[in-house]
């Protein structure tokens, strides 16, 4: 009787026993099944088939949320392919996932790691945010952080991004307070421009040196060894080691930098104000405000197929002439 009245509790046992068993065994499973499809598209990423990368990849996060280096490899077949919003992305999550990995690979604990964290960081925030804080930052006003900066060298403020003034005549009138001829104002770009150039920098000099630091990476270190055995100097090293095959990487920041100056709008829009006087206005811009204040699509379109045919012919001339220099080793 006594066994008779144990076996609920028996029952009960053996259930929580089959649902934890099954439980792992389901989450082996996911976990097989994600490998799967990670090896999988590494594969097709190896074979150059981006496309199908892409989905096995996906596929992979999707059945292991926490597959931080899938994250990772997604994020670099969509950079590859110039998708920078999904490749931004993918390793936003991928940081999320494992923010332990993150730290551990940054060395966030030492000066180094959190001066990398600082150069990548503008990178990573939207921008939206980052041009509004610039905004600010570059304000006319007197209590402006630049006009702050300007005042502890005894320099009066600056309209900034209300400036439509060359650099060049900002200079002569501050140094030596003329005016300076006309044609300075057409030779010279605006301190408005200049202001956006700065928050440019400020914003890519991360990511170009994350892609420097990858090319890097790949340079052998017999080279440099074979190098130092043979006499070269630290200049010669440089010149006839490290930049021939570092040309894929400058090859491509270069071509993606003269791609985004035409297609550059967001922080352009949100940081162009009446003062500039069209100064900052980009071809983007224009188009933009030819098709939703002018109300004119038909022109609006043939400026974009204008400027898409620009592109075009710099990127393909870019192709022709420094293509030629690369060294693909």
């Amino acid at each position: 009787m006594r066994h008779i009245r144990n076996i609920p509790v028996y029952s009960a046992f053996a259930l929580a026993v089959g649902v934890v068993t099954f439980a792992e065994s389901r989450a082996a499973t996911d976990i097989d099944f994600s490998s799967a499809h990670f090896n999988l598209g590494m594969a097709y990423y190896r074979d150059g088939k981006t496309d199908e990368a892409i989905r096995e990849l996906k596929q992979a996060v999707s059945v292991n949320p926490k597959l931080t280096h899938g994250y990772l490899n997604l994020g670099i077949v969509y950079s590859k392919i110039g998708d920078v919003q999904d490749a931004i992305s993918a390793f936003r999550k991928a940081v999320e996932t494992n923010p332990a990995l993150f730290a551990a690979r940054f060395n966030l604990g030492t000066k180094v790691g959190l001066l990398r964290l600082i150069y990548f960081l503008p990178y990573i925030t939207p921008m939206i945010a980052s041009a509004v804080v610039v905004r600010s930052l570059f304000s006319p006003q007197e209590h402006s952080i630049a006009n702050r900066v300007l005042a502890a060298f005894g320099s009066k403020p600056l309209g900034w991004l209300f400036e439509n003034d060359s650099i060049a005549r900002v200079l002569l009138q501050g140094v030596f307070h003329v005016r300076g001829p006309d044609w300075v104002d057409a030779a010279f770009p605006s301190l408005a421009l200049i202001s956006v150039i700065l928050y440019n920098t400020w914003v890519y000099v991360g990511y170009n040196t994350v892609i420097f630091l990858a090319g890097l990476s790949t340079v052998p270190k017999e080279l440099y060894e074979a190098a130092a055995l043979d006499g070269a100097g630290s200049w010669s090293v440089l010149r006839n080691v490290t930049i021939p095959l570092l040309s894929p990487t400058i090859f491509f920041l270069s071509m993606m930098s003269v791609i985004g100056t035409f297609k550059a709008f967001n922080h352009i829009y949100l940081m162009r104000t009446a003062g500039a006087r069209g100064t900052l206005d980009s071809s983007s811009i224009v188009i933009f405000d030819e098709f939703f204040k002018g109300h004119n699509a038909g022109y609006a379109s043939a400026q974009a197929l204008c400027l898409f045919a620009v592109i075009l012919t710099l990127t393909v001339l870019q192709n022709r002439l420094a293509g030629k220099r690369v060294f693909y080793g």
